[in-house]
């Protein structure tokens, strides 16, 4: 028996609808707290710590499989909050690694459920790849601060 059996799906769309919205203001806030380098993490002097960590992992993973936010918006933006002195090259690295375990994992257990137009990812993989590449190559040639 499914938790949402007794819940209408219009009243699920609404609450997907503004948890994507919350998920995508907070991200945005992240990435403007990060243009002008202020940090969670700087003004409170803590550290997020292995628990931590696999706390975010969890939130992330659950926003992805809810929503399909992707998880480069969302983890980027936790780590522009939580992880300040990481590098934005290895910031990247790392997101990218957990995105690609993560999009397997949820792409598995869409595909099982049948949810997954074929032809639509074909069509988009020919676009995303050739940039991924151009990206990928960018981000090693580009300088970690501008300014």
């Amino acid at each position: 028996m499914s938790m949402l059996e007794g819940v209408g799906a219009p009243n699920i769309d609404a609450a997907f609808t503004s948890i994507l919205g919350v998920v995508l203001i907070i991200s945005a806030v992240a990435s403007i707290l990060q243009l002008f380098n202020i940090s969670w993490m700087k003004a409170n002097r803590m550290e997020v710590g292995a628990l931590g960590t696999a706390v975010i992992g969890g939130v992330v993973g659950i926003l992805v499989g809810c929503t399909s936010i992707g998880a480069g918006s969302l983890l980027m933006a936790m780590i522009s909050i939580f992880f300040r002195r990481l590098p934005i090259s290895q910031a990247v690295g790392v997101d990218v690694a957990h995105g690609a375990i993560l999009a397997m994992v949820a792409a598995m257990a869409h595909g099982a459920a049948g949810r997954i137009g074929t032809s639509i990812v074909i069509s988009l993989l020919v676009g995303s790849l050739p940039g991924v590449l151009a990206g990928s190559w960018m981000c090693n040639h580009l300088p970690a601060r501008y300014g």
